[in-house]
């Protein structure tokens, strides 16, 4: 399920990393209907790697079914868990998401977890989603600040997956707005927002470089960095046909 169709503005690529014995990270492309979904599974061996593909495999399909965003996230949710008691897998798999959608004149982001999206607007990085994390919380609550977050030894503790136990009530983030044309949206997994810092990101985004040369320096500078986890990469820009954004300087 880390393949993709034929892309036209977009990059995309997956990276074992430098720790991780194998990739439990998913990934799909669908250029012609400006969508991608990424998952970041968790579980181990024939656990991760098998809820982040069912979670891919589930949130395209609904997709192209005609299902709202956030109904596909929790219809993923749903499967993973029946996958588990069937014997698919692992009892207690699980995976983050995030997914984008988008025409020439709006997108929309949904997310489960602390996979990202971003958006570089030809000037400055900006994430949109926000972690559905421990640290995060804690951020948001005012006990630590988002530089101690960054490094905080639990700041991979998620609060919120797919495939989390039924007990608990699943929250899905969702984000809609206008796109412009010199927008490039950036999916990832944590595997890159954990090694690459915003200004390195900003930093390789800024290139005057095509799309799958700025995936590929984002996933190198990730290894180089530690690879401490799987990376996977979505950088996907508007259609030109989008609006130009007025400068409001």
């Amino acid at each position: 399920m880390r393949n993709s169709v034929a892309l036209g503005h977009c990059g995309h690529g997956t990276h074992v990393g430098k720790v991780r014995p194998h990739n439990e990270d998913s990934y799909l492309v669908d250029a012609e209907i400006g969508f991608s979904v990424l998952a970041d599974g968790m579980g181990g061996h024939d656990g991760g790697e098998i809820a982040s593909q069912i979670v891919v495999t589930h949130i395209n399909a609904d997709i192209h079914d005609g299902q709202l965003m956030v109904d596909a996230m929790i219809n993923a949710h749903g499967a993973v868990l029946d996958a588990a008691r069937k014997g698919e897998g692992r009892v207690g798999m699980g995976s983050t998401a995030v997914a984008i959608k988008m025409d020439d004149e709006r997108f929309e982001i949904a997310w489960v977890g602390d996979s990202r999206a971003y958006c570089w607007d030809g000037v400055q990085l900006i994430q949109i989603t926000k972690d559905h994390s421990l640290v995060q919380q804690m951020v948001d609550e005012g006990s630590i600040t988002a530089e101690e977050a960054s490094i905080h030894p639990q700041r991979n503790y998620i609060t919120q997956s797919l495939g989390m136990p039924e007990s608990q009530k699943l929250t899905v983030g969702q984000i809609k707005g206008r796109i412009y044309n010199s927008y490039q949206f950036l999916l990832c997994s944590d595997g890159l927002s954990d090694e690459v810092t915003h200004s390195e990101i900003s930093g390789i985004l800024g290139l005057d470089l095509t799309e799958q040369q700025k995936t590929d320096l984002l996933i190198k500078k990730a290894v180089d960095n530690g690879g401490s986890d799987n990376i996977t990469v979505v950088l996907f820009s508007a259609p030109k046909t989008a609006l130009a954004r007025e400068n409001t300087k």
